[in-house]
């Protein structure tokens, strides 16, 4: 079992290595792809069948795991900034190789001593004294006279001042060029004194994002993981919850059956109905039973007594004639109802 989580896990960091690799890739062109995959590869087959059986096992995993895994990998992938390479010689070497070719261009009338010194100066060793020294300048240019030797002194300044005027034209010049764009100016440039300084820049910048997509596929890697295991968990509660409920319903219909024969036998009941209900609060099933027994009954009388008011004038013939009949009024608000079994014998009785 352990091994074949180990397996897996190891399967899921090359897919997920893999995929960033892949988009790294696509976001510097200038690069070279394979430098940048896996160190053993997902697959072994051409490099067609690699990356489509890459994209089929990353689909599979963005299936199976739903938008929680896109939005992690989207994450880690966006907190990893790859398009801005944080090394420090990278970045210094960028603003030389950079400057270099800017002064290049513009001093043209450069010898090949002055443009030797200089990129020996700047792109080896970054030494701005010798770079200001090696750069052309009127100072190099024999005076006419004194007045005129010492205007073009006042005008170009000190050595101190002409090399921290090169610093800020260097900060001026390489600022704001993405990553990206430096890599693809360096990749079609032909020149062969550059050659040195590109591959040593290619060389730290895939270092660099070789390092980085290891430690953002690391993180990844774990929460993915993660939410592989609530995954996981969560199946098997629904497993284990489905598979409760059909022996639940396979107990209750035992117990329904065995009750409704002893509820039957005993009672007569013509209607039989087993209710369950899951109490939260102690955690247990509970069933409700009700049942329906047909008696049936014999005829009966039902007789309406009703409140029956006489008037005075009716009361006072009566008492003067016992055989008057009074005609009264029926007062059915404060009516009653009962009823009697037929056969019972009735008497009635005079209420004077």
């Amino acid at each position: 079992m352990l091994s074949d989580l180990q397996q897996s896990e190891e399967s899921l960091r090359q897919t997920l290595r893999g995929r960033v690799a892949e988009n790294v890739a696509n976001l510097f062109p200038s690069l070279d792809p394979s430098l940048l995959s896996p160190p053993t590869t997902v697959l072994e087959d051409s490099d067609d069948n690699s990356r489509a059986q890459l994209s089929t096992k990353f689909a599979q995993l963005e299936q199976l795991y739903g938008p929680t895994f896109s939005a992690a990998y989207r994450s880690h992938y966006e907190q990893a900034r790859f398009d801005s390479i944080k090394d420090r010689d990278f970045q210094s070497l960028k603003r030389r190789v950079i400057f270099t070719r800017h002064l290049i261009k513009k001093h043209p009338d450069m010898s090949e001593d002055q443009r030797s010194e200089l990129l020996q100066a700047l792109l080896s060793q970054g030494d701005m004294d010798r770079v200001q020294r090696a750069l052309p300048h009127e100072g190099d240019k024999k005076p006419s006279g004194v007045v005129t030797w010492a205007l073009q002194k006042l005008f170009t300044g000190s050595d101190a001042g002409r090399e921290e005027a090169l610093r800020k034209e260097m900060k001026d010049v390489t600022a704001n060029i993405p990553d990206v764009h430096f890599l693809l100016e360096l990749k079609a440039d032909d020149e062969k004194d550059f050659e040195p300084a590109i591959h040593r820049v290619e060389s730290l910048a895939l270092s660099y994002l070789q390092s980085s997509i290891d430690f953002t596929v690391t993180k990844l890697t774990h929460n993915v993981l993660a939410i592989q295991q609530e995954h996981f968990r969560k199946r098997i509660q629904r497993e284990i919850e489905s598979k409760r409920e059909n022996e639940l319903k396979v107990h209750m219909h035992s117990f329904g059956i065995v009750l409704s024969l002893n509820l039957h036998r005993v009672f007569h009941l013509d209607q039989l109905d087993v209710e369950r209900s899951r109490s939260y609060y102690y955690g247990h099933n509970e069933y409700k039973v009700t049942g329906r027994r047909n008696v049936p009954q014999e005829p009966k009388v039902k007789l309406h007594v009703h409140r029956l008011d006489v008037s005075s004038d009716d009361r006072h013939n009566m008492r003067l004639e016992t055989k008057h009949i009074p005609h009264p009024t029926v007062d059915s608000r404060f009516g009653s109802e009962f009823c009697l079994p037929i056969g019972v014998e009735i008497s009635y009785e005079t209420v004077n």
